[in-house]
């Protein structure tokens, strides 16, 4: 691990910091709410490694389609990694990246998920960001060393997440689990903006928990748990809506 540290400049990593505690709890659902509190307006320092978000959580994997951070904050809570490659990536560390964390699912980190940022450029001049429940640590060049010791220090029960303990989402099967394979999952205003879809097409069936969460209700200064807007559908690659979603 120190030779690992040694080698932060060298590789324009910041440290691996924890970040301000922004709580949790989610967001209502609602079309009005979700346009007026976009990830640029709830979370002051992006990449968020906590905060309030959707009550829905992605599918385990490694994509290239768009996801909404307001649903992937919720994967952090369960003790996820979230690993996101920015535009200015070198394509070739994109896919090393990639082939990276597949081994790392299909081993000892299935609670793991990696994915274009959605953003504004990162922050610190970084191509990649990774991200767990209250920590966060940013770098320039991708190194699978680096990436290891960050997965091993915040992955499922060794972190702080919340719920950390709930198993990976890896199956569509599992309530409130969307799936992003085939196409950007983007709530409203993120499905205009970014993924030039309409907004509020299709339905969205009433709230239920995550299977196995413990999480009973918002959190402080949260909205209300309350389901997603039955007009409310993401722009996702399931075959037609999510027949759940999670609180």
């Amino acid at each position: 691990m120190q030779a690992v540290a040694d080698n932060l400049e060298a590789l324009g990593c910041t440290p691996d910091e924890q970040q301000p505690d922004l709580g949790g709890g989610h967001l209502s659902g609602t079309p009005e709410e979700l346009v007026a509190e976009p990830p640029v307006a709830i979370y002051p320092d992006r990449p968020a490694s906590s905060g309030r978000h959707l009550g829905q959580v992605a599918k385990t994997g490694v994509y290239d389609t768009l996801i909404d951070e307001r649903l992937l904050v919720h994967n952090l809570e369960h003790g996820y990694i979230n690993v996101y490659h920015g535009e200015g990536a070198a394509p070739e560390q994109v896919s090393e990246l990639k082939t990276w964390a597949q081994e790392q699912i299909d081993g000892d980190f299935d609670h793991m998920i990696v994915a274009p940022w959605t953003g504004d450029a990162l922050p610190d001049e970084a191509n990649f960001a990774y991200t767990a429940w209250g920590f966060r640590q940013l770098c320039r060049e991708f190194d699978p060393e680096v990436a290891e010791v960050f997965a091993r220090a915040h992955h499922g029960s060794a972190g702080i997440a919340p719920e950390k303990t709930i198993p990976a989402h890896t199956g569509t099967d599992q309530q409130g689990v969307l799936d992003p394979t085939e196409e950007n999952i983007l709530f409203p205003p993120l499905d205009t903006e970014l993924g030039g879809g309409e907004p509020n097409a299709g339905t969205q069936a009433p709230s239920e928990p995550v299977e196995g969460s413990t999480e009973q209700g918002p959190g402080p200064d949260s909205a209300p748990d309350s389901p997603l807007d039955p007009s409310l559908e993401p722009l996702s690659g399931t075959e037609g809506p999510p027949t759940e979603t999670a609180s």
